[in-house]
């Protein structure tokens, strides 16, 4: 705290600085605030205190004419008054009087009563009356003082208030003063002012205003010229529209009837006269329109019936679709395209009826063709029902090229007279309105793509209509049963001319309609295929199976292929078929073999093998064909079909053979081991072109197309990648299983001979001993039966688990007959008759090198002992 003058203020303290450091400066600030506590400070002037003063004398409601008021001014003064009267006064005095005489005479009469009173009541009524009066006078006395010191206050205030602002006063009186002086002036400004004004409007401003009317007059004239040469326009519009149309101006008219509406909605609004103009104008846009519309119909007609070599009068063309598009008339591109799919549909009609009718007349030139059948060629594959398809297939080829051919060129025309129009939307809108301009070409650009899908679907249907022989000039066709090249040729056909198509169009479109339709198609025709090959494999291992389960002549064709697909797999075997059949009409196709060759072994099949391997060639073949123009997904689905058909063939196989399901069908007594080592080298011939059938269809997989015929959405595969090589192991599995299982039923078979041969075997002479010669001609007719059909490495497989069946049945015998190996008579005599055994397995054509470990029997009988002693 810091004492300043007569109060304290507060002061934060400074901070200590470093000790030793203090100086005389340092405390300056102290010795200064001491100096100016010590100064005298001004006496203050203490305001009068009114505190003290009733609020009443102050109201501005203050008067004392009201009685309270008064009351409370002069307190006690109206109640002394009553006291002196007597009560007859009093009671007079409450009564209010009108008369003012009356008022008088009662004021006269008082003392007279005061008196009397006086007189009547003695000297005690006198002195109270005379200290009544002393009371009031005295109260009287105190009142003024008291007032007479509330005015003194007041005033002294009055004056203390003055001597304040007098300052304020002057200043006020000094300011007037100014101001008075300076509107003194500014009249005198004013005044001045006026008579100049009074002098430049005699002098100047009455010719300026003359000059100004008739600046206004000549600028009102030359609009009054303006108006009538507006109206003399007005009036030639008619006339020179009539002449524009004439000569099919239509955009010149058109621009006239817009400057002449112009003219009278801007510059001739008011004229009375013309007030109907408007009306006969919107005739007259409409007769133009309607004109135009006539015109450019008419003219497109004539440009879509010229040759493509004929120009197009793109003056005249653009002419009327500027006309057109200045009226804002959207209805001439549907017009376009109605005009475009009639003429698309009349071409086809036309190119239709003339191809038929062009058929007909080669068909009365030739009454035999009717009549005519295809050859069916003498081969090795099977034949499929053709209901005269290939016939059929060429005329509808040659149709389908002529139609095709014909709606190609009037596209083309199509396109000219598109890109045209184009280029007229792109001159009149492009710089003016792009948003307009954008909007009318994706309006037109949408159109064309609705019309191509038209034209395809016009050629679908007629397609459809010629399969299903609705025409009666044609046959009926069915695609589904058509070969594998006449498809392919379909597939080629179409998706050239969709390519073609597409590519010619100017606008980028893409083919919905063809492809739909090629897809469904081909779908069904990879059905079809599929169930007539089904079929064919249920037929020849079915119910009423006619598989003799033989040997039968392989074809040369078909060792053809054979040796083909062992150098270079499926690779162009659809070229080499056509080949093989098409030398099989010229050469003798009854040349054959007894047998297949692969790499150096020889396959005897039977029937049913050569029949499923046709089949494999088929589905190899419709693959290539259909790779190139199908999707994955086709690809797939072919090699899933065909896993179907050979699980199909491994389980009925399976059922006829080891189930003895031939047997039961009669169509063979018994299951020999001849047929089984037949059915293993069947199941052998085809596991060895299952890994090549899988390694084709890899391939064509990695070389097909996703996008030929399938829109993107219908993309995805039937049968996965994966998928398809998880069923090819597993198929490959299954076949190598089914050839096991024949191989032990084959050993079954043997073991049941060598189980009836030594189960009564006696160690006696003569030697060879009777039992030893029994199995010698069993192996010798086991080993006729399959030598000639099995492969050596499977011949020197069954040999070798023959003889240890051999080994472990007269191992098991001799312990129960307990020889033992003691060099007695009996272990020569048994010695002898495995040496017999031995000559006569050895014997065997490719049975020389085997080695047959005739010597285990002891260790194996002197185990058995061992055992039996324990």
């Amino acid at each position: 705290m810091v004492l300043k003058s007569n109060t304290f203020v507060e002061k934060s303290p400074e901070p200590l600085s470093g000790i030793h450091n203090y100086t005389l400066n340092d405390f300056e600030t102290y010795l200064t605030s001491l100096k100016r506590s010590d100064a005298p400070s001004p006496t203050p002037t203490t305001p009068v205190d009114l505190s003290n003063i009733p609020t009443i004398f102050l109201s501005s409601n203050f008067s004392l004419s009201n009685t309270q008021t008064f009351n409370l001014v002069f307190p006690g003064i109206g109640h002394f008054q009553r006291l002196l009267l007597s009560p007859e006064q009093q009671q007079k005095s409450r009564t209010t009087c009108t008369n003012g005489n009356i008022s008088e005479t009662s004021t006269k009469k008082l003392p007279t009563n005061q008196s009397l009173s006086v007189t009547s009541n003695g000297t005690e009524t006198t002195l109270d009356q005379r200290h009544q009066k002393h009371s009031i006078s005295s109260t009287t006395r105190l009142l003024q003082d008291k007032y007479t010191h509330y005015l003194d206050k007041i005033e002294v205030q009055i004056c203390r208030e003055l001597s304040l602002k007098s300052n304020g006063f002057l200043d006020a009186v000094k300011s007037h003063d100014e101001i008075h002086k300076f509107l003194k002036q500014t009249r005198q400004a004013i005044s001045s002012l006026r008579q100049e004004l009074t002098s430049y409007d005699e002098t100047s401003l009455l010719t300026l205003l003359k000059l100004y009317r008739y600046i206004r007059q000549r600028q009102n004239q030359y609009l009054l010229l303006k108006k009538l040469r507006s109206l003399t326009i007005v009036n030639q519009t008619q006339i020179t529209v009539r002449l524009l149309l004439t000569t099919s101006d239509y955009v010149s008219a058109l621009d006239l009837i817009m400057a002449t509406r112009e003219i009278i909605q801007t510059e001739l609004n008011n004229v009375h006269c013309l007030r109907y103009y408007d009306q006969q104008l919107n005739e007259l846009n409409i007769l133009i329109v309607n004109l135009m519309r006539q015109e450019f119909t008419q003219h497109l007609e004539n440009e879509l019936k010229k040759d493509n070599t004929e120009i197009i009068d793109e003056d005249k063309f653009g002419a009327i679709i500027v006309g057109l598009i200045r009226v804002n008339d959207n209805k001439y591109l549907d017009e376009i395209n109605s005009k475009f799919e009639m003429c698309i549909q009349q071409t086809i009609d036309k190119a239709t009826k003339e191809k038929l009718d062009e058929m007909k007349l080669k068909q009365n030139k030739n009454s035999d063709i009717s009549d005519q059948t295809l050859s069916i060629t003498t081969d090795f594959r099977y034949t499929y029902p053709s209901h005269n398809n290939s016939y059929h297939f060429s005329q509808w080829k040659s149709i389908i090229d002529h139609v095709l051919h014909e709606s190609q060129l009037i596209l083309e025309r199509i396109n000219l007279l598109t890109n045209l129009i184009l280029d007229v939307f792109q001159k009149c809108l492009q710089s003016k309105s792009p948003d307009d301009y954008q909007q009318l070409k994706s309006k037109y650009i949408h159109q064309l793509h609705i019309l191509y899908d038209s034209i395809q679907d016009r050629l679908i249907k007629l397609f459809n209509d010629l399969t299903i022989g609705r025409h009666s000039k044609f046959p009926a066709l069915l695609f589904e049963q058509l070969s594998i090249s006449d498809f392919s040729t379909i597939i080629h056909l179409i998706q050239t001319y969709t390519l073609t198509f597409e590519q010619s169009t100017i606008v980028s479109y893409r083919s919905r309609p063809f492809r739909t339709w090629l897809q469904a198609q081909t779908l069904k025709f990879i059905q079809h295929f599929h169930d007539e090959r089904k079929q064919q494999i249920n037929f020849i291992l079915g119910p009423k199976d006619s598989e003799q389960w033989r040997q039968v002549q392989v074809p040369r064709p078909l060792q053809t292929l054979v040796d083909h697909i062992q150098l270079n797999g499926f690779i162009n075997i659809d070229q080499l078929s056509m080949t093989i059949t098409t030398n099989s009409t010229t050469t003798n196709s009854n040349i054959s073999n007894d047998c297949a060759h692969i790499q150096n072994e020889t396959f005897i099949l039977p029937n049913c093998c050569l029949k499923l391997f046709t089949i494999i060639i088929d589905y190899c073949q419709c693959s290539t064909f259909l790779y190139i123009h199908t999707p994955k997904y086709c690809i797939s689905d072919i090699q899933h079909r065909l896993i179907e058909i050979l699980n199909i063939f491994n389980s009925k196989t399976c059922q006829l053979i080891l189930g003895a399901g031939a047997v039961k069908i009669g169509t063979i007594k018994s299951i020999s081991a001849k047929i089984l080592a037949l059915t293993s080298r069947c199941l052998q011939f085809i596991l060895y072109f299952l890994l090549k059938i899988k390694e084709h269809f890899d391939i064509l997989q990695q070389f097909s197309t996703n996008n030929e015929l399938t829109i993107a959405s219908t993309a995805t595969p039937t049968i996965s990648f994966l998928s398809s090589n998880k069923q090819f192991e597993q198929l490959i599995k299954l076949y190598n299983e089914h050839i096991d299982e024949i191989h032990q039923k084959l050993l079954t078979i043997i073991e049941q001979t060598f189980v009836a041969a030594l189960s009564k075997y006696e160690v006696r002479a003569p030697v060879p001993s009777e039992y030893f010669r029994t199995l010698s001609t069993e192996i010798s007719r086991f080993y006729n039966a399959i030598s000639t059909i099995v492969s050596h490495t499977d011949l020197q497989y069954l040999f070798t688990h023959l003889n240890q069946i051999f080994k472990r049945l007269l191992a098991k015998r001799l312990k129960q007959l307990k020889i033992i190996n003691d060099g007695g008579p009996q272990y020569d005599l048994l010695t002898r008759d495995l040496r017999y055994y031995s000559k006569q397995v050895q014997k065997l054509h490719g049975l020389e090198t085997l080695e047959l470990h005739i010597d285990e029997i002891w260790v194996n009988n002197k185990t058995g002992l061992n055992e039996t002693e324990k």
